[in-house]
C-alpha cells in the first residue's frame, strides 16, 4: 500500500516489477464512451483524439462466460488451479509459486467466432468504420498467473501486412480491478512522434532470430517489445499510463499503433482476457491471421543461419570502423553483390 496526495491510501501498482507512479500527472483512468457506443462520429473522433474508446457493459456476457469456461477447462488440464484457494476472492486461484503466461490456442474456433461475431461488437466496429466490419480469424485468449504481465509494445509491428485501418479490441473475461493486472494505454502514443517512428516500421516476423535485439532504456529488448521499462516509457513520453477497474462485459478498442502494456497481476488468481483485431470487411487482410487455420506468428521469414550471417557481417563492419586494418581471425570479407 502507498499513501497518495491528501493521505489517500492506494494499492501499489507495478508493471514488469517496476513501480507505476500513481501521481495524477503520470497515471490516470480511462475516459468512458459508453453512451456513444453506436455513434460512429463520436467514436471516430475519440479514436483520433485519444487513440482508444472504452465502453462499459457493451458486450453479451453469456458469450463471454462460455469462453471463460473453456479457459477454466485449460487451467484444470494444466493442474494450475489451487484447490485450497479462496474462490470467493479469486475466480481461478493459482497454485502457489506457479508462473504462467500464455495464449490458449486449444479453444475451439467456433467458440471464438461466437464471441468475435456477436452483434454488439460488430455494431460498434461498423459504427467506427462507417461500413461493414470483420474480425481477424485468429484471436488471442490469454491467461496470466500472479506476478505476470505484458511489456510495452504496439500491435502494428506484429500485424502490419494488411490494411492500416486495423484496431484492437481487448476484452476482459472476468472482473479485473487494477490489482489483477489489466491493460493500460500510454496516453497520446498513437500520434506520430520521434520515439516510436522508427520502431513502428518494424515487421516482427522479418526480424528473424537476432534482428530485433537492441538496447532501450538501459535494458536488452528482443522482438516486438518497445521497452522493458514501463516507468521509463512514461517519462520518455511525458504523458500518463491510463487504466481502470474493468468488468465482465467491458471492451476497450484502440489503435494498433498505440503503446500499451499490462499492470502486473498482484492477486492470487489468474487473469483471463481475449484480444481481437477488427478492420473494414473490404480492406486487405494480413494473410497470417485469416482462414480456418491461421498461421499467426508460427513461421519466420528468415532462418537462423541467414540471421547468423547478418550478425557476423554486422560485427565485421563494426570492427572495420574501429580498426580498419584489422579483423577477426578466420573471417574473410564477403564479396560485393
Amino acid at each position: 500500500m502507498v499513501v497518495g496526495k491528501g493521505g489517500v491510501v492506494q494499492t501499489a501498482l507495478t508493471s514488469h516489477g517496476r513501480v507505476i507512479d500513481q501521481d495524477p500527472s503520470k497515471f490516470g483512468r480511462l475516459r468512458e464512451s459508453s453512451e456513444h457506443a453506436v455513434d460512429g462520429g463520436v467514436l471516430r473522433e475519440r479514436l483520433r483524439e485519444d487513440g482508444y474508446v472504452f465502453l462499459r457493459d457493451a458486450l453479451d456476457k453469456q458469450v463471454l462466460l462460455r469462453v471463460q469456461a473453456l479457459i477454466a477447462d485449460e487451467l484444470h488440464r494444466l493442474d494450475a488451479i489451487d484447490p485450497d484457494g479462496d474462490r470467493s476472492a479469486h475466480l481461478f486461484p493459482a497454485r502457489p509459486g506457479l508462473s504462467l503466461y500464455r495464449v490458449v490456442d486449444d479453444i475451439d474456433q467456433e467458440e471464438r467466432r461466437a464471441l468475435t461475431r456477436q452483434p454488439a461488437l460488430l455494431a460498434i466496429f461498423q459504427a467506427i468504420f462507417g461500413e461493414a466490419a470483420k474480425p481477424l480469424d485468429y484471436t488471442w485468449p490469454r491467461i496470466a498467473s500472479p506476478g505476470r504481465g505484458e511489456l510495452p509494445h504496439s500491435d502494428w509491428v506484429y500485424m502490419r501486412r494488411g490494411t492500416p485501418r486495423l484496431y484492437t479490441a481487448w476484452i476482459p473475461l472476468m472482473d479485473l480491478p487494477l490489482s489483477h493486472g489489466p491493460l493500460m494505454i500510454l496516453e497520446n502514443s498513437h500520434h506520430d512522434n520521434p520515439h516510436t517512428r522508427r520502431y513502428l516500421r518494424m515487421d516482427v516476423d522479418k526480424l528473424g532470430y537476432f534482428g530485433g535485439v537492441r538496447f532501450k532504456h538501459g535494458a536488452l529488448v528482443i522482438g516486438g517489445r518497445y521497452s522493458r521499462r514501463p516507468d521509463r516509457v512514461q517519462r520518455e513520453f511525458g504523458t500518463r499510463w491510463l487504466s481502470t477497474d474493468y468488468r465482465l462485459g467491458d471492451v476497450i478498442i484502440f489503435s494498433t499503433r498505440c503503446l500499451h502494456a499490462t499492470l502486473d497481476n498482484r492477486s492470487k488468481g489468474f487473469r483471463t482476457s481475449i484480444d481481437v483485431r477488427f478492420q473494414p470487411a473490404g480492406d486487405v487482410t494480413d494473410p497470417r491471421f485469416e482462414g480456418l487455420h491461421p498461421i499467426a506468428h508460427g513461421t519466420r521469414d528468415a532462418n537462423i543461419f541467414d540471421q547468423a550471417i547478418q550478425v557476423r557481417d554486422g560485427l565485421r563492419r563494426y570492427l572495420d570502423r574501429r580498426h580498419p586494418r584489422r579483423g577477426l581471425p578466420g573471417l574473410r570479407p564477403t564479396s560485393a553483390k
